[in-house]
């Protein structure tokens, strides 16, 4: 009985864990679409595409940073500079701002929240 037991808790990880990685996969897609969309000059459909990104995967800090950047460009000042904060945040939460790669990407990150009127 506890190897049945075993059996299907390995089977219900497994499945948990698939659909992760399957959400994780869509948030690529739209993160890469939105990219794309900006340059295309396609402003509102990034900011779609990044949403659908964050719906897919909250927890990370890029297609928050994209739509903050695009939600200024289009006027939403306020909406843009919740999700500039939203992105440091995350960084903050889940990377080692020790590292070159993310310490610049925060900093610029920081920059243009600062800039754009973010206290």
């Amino acid at each position: 009985m506890k190897k049945l037991y075993f059996f299907y808790l390995l089977v219900a990880l497994f499945a948990v864990s698939a659909c992760t990685d399957e959400k994780k996969a869509e948030a690529d897609k739209f993160l890469h679409e939105g990219e794309q969309k900006i340059i295309a000059q396609d402003f509102t459909g990034a900011e779609e595409s990044f949403s659908k990104a964050i719906t897919l995967d909250p927890e990370r800090y890029t297609p928050y940073h994209g739509r903050g950047e695009v939600r200024i460009l289009i006027g939403k000042k306020e909406e843009g500079l919740q999700d500039l904060a939203k992105a440091m945040k995350l960084m903050e939460e889940n990377h080692n701002l020790n590292d070159p790669q993310y310490k610049a990407a925060f900093e610029g990150i920081k920059l243009k929240y600062e800039r754009t009127g973010g206290k």
